[in-house]
Formats: C-alpha cells, structure tokens, sequence
C-alpha cells in the first residue's frame, strides 16, 4: 500500500486495515520513496501526528537492475513483508517484492541448476 508523508497515522491504519496489509510506503508526487511504515510504527504513535514524523527513512531497497543473488543478498538482512523495488535511475518506486517469494524463487533456480547438472 502506498500514501503520502503527510497524511495523518489514524489515516494510514484505517488504509492498512481496509487492504488488509502490515506496512506502506510513503511515496512522493513523483513516485519516488519517501520511506516506509510498519503497522507497529504506527500503533505506537500518536493518532494525529503526519507519518513523515514516524516513518523510517531508509527502508532496504532492490534496485530495478539487480540480479536474484544481489536480491538475495540484501532480502537476507531484511526484516518485514515486503521489500520495495526501485528504479534505478529515477528512484520512482516500482512495486514491492515480497520477501517468501524472493527466496521461493531463488530455490526454484536452485533446482533447476541441479536438475541440469544430473
């Protein structure tokens, strides 16, 4: 889910709530990220102070460009559901990935190198 840093943490819980997610990403008129939110960011803020007061600044990020390893790489330190993946050259964010699927198909890849090498 994605909103802008300047609507209100009751507003974001009740989006959140309605889409059935645990974290959005504030994304500027451009698209560009601006930072993420986590469901526990907000419930433990006050209700009627703007996201861009709470939300971390410098979530992990995949670049556009990136290949499964590097992908892999920085899904490996990774906390939360969703890792947001960024154009590389403008920054404009793109769609998230979710991090069971980076790794299901990083293990698909991985059975297939085995199957061909058999």
């Amino acid at each position: 889910m994605s909103t802008t840093s300047v609507c209100t943490v009751a507003t974001v819980i009740s989006r959140l709530s309605q889409a059935r997610q645990t974290e959005a990403y504030c994304l500027s008129q451009e698209g560009k990220s601006e930072g993420k939110l986590s469901i526990i960011q907000l419930t433990e803020a006050d209700r009627h102070q703007a996201v861009q007061e709470i939300m971390d600044r410098t979530p992990a990020f995949l670049e556009s460009e990136q290949n499964m390893l590097e992908a892999i790489k920085v899904a490996s330190g990774f906390i939360g559901d969703t890792i947001p993946v960024l154009e590389e050259s403008s920054g404009k964010m793109m769609g998230v990935v979710r991090e069971a699927d980076l790794f299901c198909a990083y293990l698909d890849i991985q059975k297939d190198v085995q199957d061909i090498e058999k």
